[in-house]
């Protein structure tokens, strides 16, 4: 009788057909089952919601506080928003078949005037080793724990003026060989290159 009442649209009351009725204040427990799609309005929860173990499917976006938070970005993967979508997202991770930027995640802080975003650091995906790629970054107290391998790029430092190095060398030591010497070693020394006696 509860079957026939729920499939014409309406709920017995006390033994009475009730349709188009309004539940201010009700207690519900048990399983409910839907006999079709179930769309529900606006709500406010008062308790946190338990999953059960269960996927939950958001096709829009997830907004944290008063702040934009996750969005899925329609060209695959997901971003997130600081405090407005109008600077431009703060980071970036890419799906793993999103063409050109597959698994990618891609860091950005605002710009100096603050109306728009630089990416600052970006990891490559979906490959054995990682590339990181830094962008108007300036790096203060860098402790490396392995090798810098540095490949056929060059170091480059704050220029070691000295004009002994411009002398003419030759077969013969003498001084302008023992100043081109001594130029180079306090230039490998001011760059960290050896350590001083």
């Amino acid at each position: 009788m509860g079957l026939s009442a729920f499939d014409t649209g309406g709920i017995s009351i006390f033994g009475k057909y009730q349709k188009g009725v309004t539940l201010d204040t009700c207690v519900a427990k048990g399983t409910w089952t839907a006999s079709g799609t179930w769309t529900i309005p606006a709500v406010t929860l008062g308790g946190a919601i338990n999953a059960n173990g269960q996927n939950i499917g958001i096709a829009g976006d997830i907004t944290v506080g008063s702040a934009k938070g996750f969005m899925g970005s329609a060209s695959g993967g997901y971003i997130f928003y600081g405090l407005s979508t109008s600077v431009s997202p703060l980071l970036v991770m890419s799906a793993v078949d999103r063409t050109g930027y597959e698994g990618q995640i891609g860091f950005r802080t605002p710009n100096a005037a603050g109306t728009g975003a630089i990416e600052r650091l970006t990891l490559t995906g979906k490959v054995a080793t990682a590339v990181a790629t830094w962008t108007s970054v300036t790096h203060t107290g860098l402790v490396l724990s392995g090798a810098l391998l540095y490949g056929a790029n060059q170091v480059v430092g704050a220029r070691v003026i000295d004009a002994r190095c411009d002398d003419v060398v030759d077969a013969t030591y003498g001084a302008e060989e023992a100043g081109v010497l001594d130029a180079l070693r306090d230039a490998m020394i001011t760059h960290g290159l050896i350590a001083a006696a």
